[in-house]
């Protein structure tokens, strides 16, 4: 992971939030575009730096990717959320399932 990314610090800073408090898809979404507005290339930055980060072997880490993708990630992710759906712990487990139904519901919209 390069530290010193944009992407790197989002996720390092604002991805904190757990998944299950009220309005935290629209307030992430809200940072995101935010940053998108200045640096449109920024999404596309973050989903990638979020695909390394659900690599880690850091639950926080894997946790900060799960969320970013929910948000900015893509139906092709799918495949590699729905391998965390069954994670030992039980937050990755949680939030992955959260993602996915994120992520099906982007695709469903896009039809």
């Amino acid at each position: 992971m390069d530290k010193s990314s944009e992407a790197y610090l989002f996720l390092k800073r604002r991805s904190g939030i757990s998944m299950d408090r009220p309005f935290w898809m629209k307030l992430y979404k809200e940072w995101v575009e935010e940053r998108a507005a200045e640096r449109p290339e920024f999404v596309d930055e973050l989903r990638l730096m979020a695909i390394e980060a659900i690599a880690d072997d850091d639950v926080v880490w894997i946790l900060k990717g799960i969320h970013a993708l929910a948000v900015v990630g893509r139906p092709d992710d799918l495949t590699l959320i729905r391998g965390l759906e069954r994670h030992a712990n039980e937050w990755v487990a949680r939030d992955a399932k959260t993602c996915v139904f994120e992520l099906e519901q982007q695709a469903r919209r896009s039809k």
